[in-house]
């Protein structure tokens, strides 16, 4: 007999009137990607804004988060560079960007993936700019030893 178990993890989209926030760095695009193509087949219509950080331009691989706010008008893709020169939006780290965006942090869900610095990071300055902290989840990659 063979036994299996599913994921236990605490990084899903929870079921609310919330506007969602999702930050990530590098390949933490991918759960991201996820949840929000989850959200889209799902039919959830709140307000979904994605940050997604890399250093370049070139460095941006995954379109279909590009796609989907093309085609859906409650989908917001907004990619952070921080080492881009002639980038025209957001520049520096995707924390840094949320809190350039938006003027209050109540009614939102942020998701962070990514590096444990930037979710340590991101979760102590969210919380000191107003953000529950029973409002923000995420998913750290710590490296391997």
């Amino acid at each position: 007999m063979m036994r299996m178990e599913g994921p236990k993890g605490t990084f899903f989209v929870r079921n609310n009137n919330k506007t969602l926030v999702f930050i990530s760095t590098g390949t933490g695009i991918a759960p991201v990607k996820a949840m929000v193509e989850d959200l889209v087949q799902s039919g959830d219509t709140r307000e979904i804004f994605i940050y997604w950080g890399m250093k370049y331009r070139s460095e941006l691989y995954e379109k279909r988060l590009e796609k989907l706010s093309n085609e859906y008008k409650h989908i917001h893709y907004l990619p952070v560079l921080s080492r881009e020169d002639d980038w025209q939006w957001h520049k520096g780290h995707v924390q840094s960007a949320v809190l350039k965006d938006f003027t209050t942090l109540d009614n939102l869900d942020i998701y962070a993936c990514g590096s444990i610095e930037m979710i340590n990071e991101a979760k102590e300055l969210f919380i000191e700019n107003g953000l529950s902290s029973n409002a923000f989840y995420s998913d750290a990659f710590t490296p391997a030893k």
